[in-house]
């Protein structure tokens, strides 16, 4: 394989990729100049958070994760083949190049190498002469600590399933595989966005050390049915694309001298929040979320380059968040990813705090504070009306009328 193509990938994703040589050169599968394929994935925010990754491996994760899907909060990806499948033996790479282009712009944007070498890596080797042009867009910000990243190569992968038409291909069993796998190796966090049903809405990605494998694995975790009725917004105190990608954050997670601290303690809590998922333990569910994010940002904060998202500003507004929280006695909780931006996640009697939340909020830090709530809970979606079915995301302010 050529050296600029991801090597490092498990024996059952190089089978699959051997069953669509095998399918092209059956004639099943066949790809010309135009077709194109959709999808929209959602994004998702980590109650056990994925923190630093190995070196020398292609995603691998130094502990394991679990996150809640936001259905509401997606990319949407057109993908367009640029060539088409030539007969074997004039069988060549692609005189094309992969293109992209962001927020319904008409203008070309510079291609990520590491998403150019996915695509490549995706189409090798059953079409080399195939390139795509990718058309995308998020209806929420975009790198401020939302996962844009997951929803997006989730949505990527999504696409290019659809334009192979892989649901007629593979079976759902290989078609979960293929998407989870592939996300995974263009963003790690995207790989807990490919699952489908609202019943998937918790997803875990084990690392090695727990599957006892050389690969991860990710699977949807069971919980209980009164978890359908969680909601979640976000706080946005600042959209602005952060100056640390968490791509580089990772590489820095081992730096820390608290990170082998929290990293030895993941499995354990993985084990108590999964029980408390299925047992509905509001509240245990509530200290490990809130704890773990503490955790990661004290491991940002003490490595070296320092990324700082806990802020004064941030801490100050969790400590107000807590206090309300406390005074209502509601069900709700806080967290935050590689960004400024508080994630709240609640049940609906939690609302009239929020409003109160919001209320005091702007008055301490002197500006507006928008809010994005969830509004749909579907996960990844393919084909055309991947497009159609999605609701729009609603402020806090009209959601709560």
């Amino acid at each position: 394989m050529n050296n600029t193509l991801i090597k490092d990938i498990p024996a059952e994703l190089e089978r699959l990729q051997n069953k669509l040589l095998e399918l092209r050169k059956q004639g099943k599968l066949f790809i010309q100049n135009g077709d194109v394929g959709y999808s929209s994935a959602p994004s998702n925010i980590a109650l056990l958070k994925y923190w630093g990754k190995e070196t020398n491996r292609e995603q691998i994760p130094l502990n394991s994760s679990l996150s809640y899907t936001i259905g509401g909060f997606r990319s949407f990806t057109k993908v367009t083949a640029l060539g088409r499948f030539l007969p074997n033996e004039e069988k060549t790479v692609s005189y094309f190049k992969n293109k992209l282009f962001l927020d319904e712009n008409s203008k070309e944007n510079k291609l990520p190498p590491k998403m150019d070498r996915l695509i490549r890596s995706i189409l090798f080797p059953f079409a080399d002469e195939i390139s795509i042009e990718i058309n995308s867009h998020n209806n929420f910000p975009t790198a401020c600590g939302i996962a844009s990243s997951a929803s997006g190569y989730a949505a990527l992968v999504g696409a290019i399933a659809d334009l192979l038409q892989l649901e007629k291909h593979f079976s759902k069993l290989e078609l979960l595989f293929w998407l989870s796998e592939w996300a995974r190796l263009g963003s790690g966090s995207a790989t807990r966005s490919v699952f489908t049903s609202e019943e998937e809405s918790f997803v875990k990605w084990e690392a090695p050390i727990l599957n006892k494998n050389k690969f991860t694995n990710t699977s949807s975790v069971k919980f209980h049915p009164k978890w359908r009725q969680l909601q979640h917004s976000v706080f946005i105190l600042n959209s602005s694309e952060k100056q640390t990608s968490s791509s580089d954050g990772h590489k820095y997670a081992q730096t820390s001298p608290l990170n082998i601290i929290r990293t030895s303690g993941i499995s354990h809590k993985l084990k108590l929040l999964q029980k408390a998922l299925l047992e509905f333990d509001f509240e245990c569910v509530q200290s490990l979320t809130e704890e773990d994010a503490y955790s990661m940002h004290a491991v940002m904060q003490t490595g070296e380059p320092k990324a700082c998202y806990l802020t004064n500003e941030v801490s100050n507004l969790i400590g107000l968040f807590i206090q309300l929280r406390n005074e209502y006695d509601v069900k709700a909780f806080w967290t935050l990813d590689a960004g400024p931006n508080i994630h709240i996640l609640y049940m609906p009697e939690a609302k009239i705090m929020l409003q109160k939340f919001h209320e005091i909020s702007q008055t301490m830090i002197e500006r507006e504070i928008k809010i994005l709530t969830n509004s749909f809970n579907e996960g990844l979606l393919i084909g055309k009306n991947s497009f159609n079915r999605v609701k729009n995301i609603n402020t806090l302010e009209s959601y709560l009328k």
